[in-house]
């Protein structure tokens, strides 16, 4: 009986260092996450969502403007190719000033349309 009752104080005790490890290691993980955030690595999820959010609202917005922005010059164009040079170069305008800032890079073909 002694013996079963030392086996059972043994498992208990390995379950205990083994939670304490555990806790341990997370203390160290959540340490180690706030010291990003206050280093400016890591950001939050609603953070990114917000700035997000924003940059698609704002490209909404900037491609709904194009048709009455381009209508008088695409009224008096008859030809189809500077018609579609008039669309390219506003729609790579839009894409351009907003891959300009932190929400990424500017498509390769804009590249060519750069505003003038």
């Amino acid at each position: 009986m002694a013996f079963k009752a030392l086996c059972i104080f043994i498992v208990c005790l390995r379950w205990c260092a083994v939670a304490h490890l555990r806790k341990i290691d997370i203390t160290v993980k959540l340490a180690e996450l706030e010291l990003a955030r206050r280093l400016g690595e890591v950001v939050s999820i609603d953070t990114v969502v917000a700035t997000v959010a924003a940059h698609i609202s704002s490209a909404r917005s900037r491609l709904l403007s194009l048709p009455s922005k381009l209508a008088p010059a695409l009224a008096i164009e008859d030809r189809a190719a500077e018609c579609q040079e008039l669309l390219e170069s506003a729609i790579c305008e839009v894409l351009t000033e907003l891959g300009s800032g932190s929400f990424g890079e500017v498509p390769a073909p804009c590249l060519s349309h750069a505003p003038r």
